[in-house]
């Protein structure tokens, strides 16, 4: 009894553990003329679980129906082995993107406190570090600078809006660089976000939640139309 009572006490302290701690999101992309570069770095479990992705090709044709193709290595890690990798490439066409539309769309639609719960997850966020630095230009100088100050426009509502819910470790480096005289479209993106595995399973347990209570809706207006 004494044994079963032991071990029942070290799963309560190992899930304690579990749901208490930090899982970390590095997100760092960079681009410089038509050279892509880009990581997704995930821990978790204090480290002992790692996910790598590198983004090593980003391809855009400039016909939007034609859509975006990204290829990727990455590799999941567990301790000091590696459990799996390999090399995938995604493609996202218009049609793509209209489904995923339709997808949002229909989310909202059934979850009723979609926002709140975004909103929610938000404040429990902790960025660590947020570096975006761009460099702009189109070889005229009046279109850089109205450009310019577009961009400087987007990053600052972008900020805004996000930065009033998350936790800042440090201020954000934000620049936006022109270049009058030549055309230009670089960038680099350095961020690192945490949040504890408790919230998360709070926000996507009210997430299923509230789909199940959307289906049921849709299928109880459905039988009574039908009526």
């Amino acid at each position: 009894m004494q044994i079963f009572l032991w071990i029942l006490l070290i799963l309560l302290v190992v899930l304690i553990l579990i749901v208490c701690s930090h899982i970390q999101i590095e997100l760092e992309y960079q681009r410089e003329g038509k050279m892509d570069d880009g990581y997704v770095r995930i821990k978790a479990l204090y480290g002992l679980i790692r996910y790598k992705m590198r983004i090593s090709d980003i391809d855009m044709d400039g016909d939007p129906k034609k859509g975006i193709s990204v290829q990727s290595d990455w590799s999941a890690d567990a301790g000091d082995s590696t459990v799996q990798s390999g090399t995938s490439k995604e493609s996202m066409d218009w049609s793509g993107f209209k489904h995923a539309r339709e997808r949002f769309a229909d989310t909202l639609e059934r979850v009723q406190d979609f926002f709140p719960l975004i909103r929610y997850f938000c404040s429990k966020v902790c960025c660590k570090k947020l570096e975006w630095k761009t460099q702009v230009g189109t070889g005229d100088a009046a279109e850089a600078g109205v450009l310019t100050g577009l961009v400087w426009g987007i990053k600052s509502f972008l900020i805004s809006a996000v930065g009033n819910y998350i936790k800042w470790k440090k201020p954000p480096e934000i620049d936006v660089i022109p270049h009058f005289n030549q055309f230009a479209l670089n960038m680099v993106f350095h961020s690192i976000l945490c949040f504890r595995v408790w919230h998360a399973i709070v926000v996507v347990t009210r997430l299923w939640i509230q789909m199940r209570k959307g289906r049921e809706r849709t299928w109880q207006a459905s039988t009574q139309f039908k009526a």
